[in-house]
């Protein structure tokens, strides 16, 4: 929201141009301050959720390779080929 100085006010008073350009700048003042919420719905709600799940997903795919790469690797070190 735009604030005028006194000076400003006056001037814009006297000068008919002026006037017409600060009277055309849109300031939305019906909400005082509050913001409206928007739930996102429908296919981009779908997207946001596939990307969470498949995150999750791979997420927890390689913890259990590591762990079992971890302990594959632990056995295989107490076998003696030679």
């Amino acid at each position: 929201m735009s604030t005028f100085t006194k000076q400003e006010v006056e001037l814009t008073a006297t000068n008919p141009e002026k006037q017409s350009a600060i009277t055309k700048t849109n300031v939305d003042t019906s909400h005082d301050g509050e913001e409206e919420t928007q739930w996102v719905t429908g296919l981009p709600l779908a997207s946001i959720m596939a990307a969470i799940t498949l995150a999750s997903f791979l997420i927890m795919l390689d913890t259990s390779i590591v762990a079992t790469v971890s302990l594959v690797l632990s056995c295989l070190s107490n076998i003696h080929l030679f």
